[in-house]
């Protein structure tokens, strides 16, 4: 079996309340925000079934939609917060999106809006 038989979702986490850098995930390069760049990367792999924005805010949630993620929740405020762990993070967004598409999914990607650097190769 290769992984093109397999279910794959990817979450873009994107918090709204970041500290150091006020909405750094619409912090832009070449004109794209460092949302829309995961969305891009994300547009070009073809083995991808779903693809989501995990964020609290609706700013961050917008941003995605405009670039073909989907956003199916708004994060719940005790996994948005500074101490909350990117496992919190990806394992409700991970159970909230096989509860809405009624589909289990064999391989999750995580894609950080901040490593915006990353290829599709």
């Amino acid at each position: 079996m290769n992984i093109f038989d397999k279910k794959c979702l990817v979450i873009v986490p994107a918090r709204g309340g970041s500290k150091g850098i006020p909405k750094k995930n619409l912090s832009e390069i070449n004109g794209l925000s460092l949302i829309a760049l995961a969305a891009k990367l994300v547009n070009k792999i073809h083995w991808i079934d779903k693809s989501i924005i995990s964020s609290d805010s609706n700013e961050m949630i917008e941003e995605g939609l405009r670039h073909g993620l989907d956003s199916i929740f708004v994060r719940p405020s005790e996994i948005s917060d500074d101490n909350a762990s990117a496992i919190s993070v990806w394992s409700h967004a991970l159970r909230e999106a096989e509860k809405k598409f009624n589909q289990k999914y064999d391989i999750s990607l995580f894609l950080e809006p901040t490593s915006p650097f990353r290829t599709e190769t």
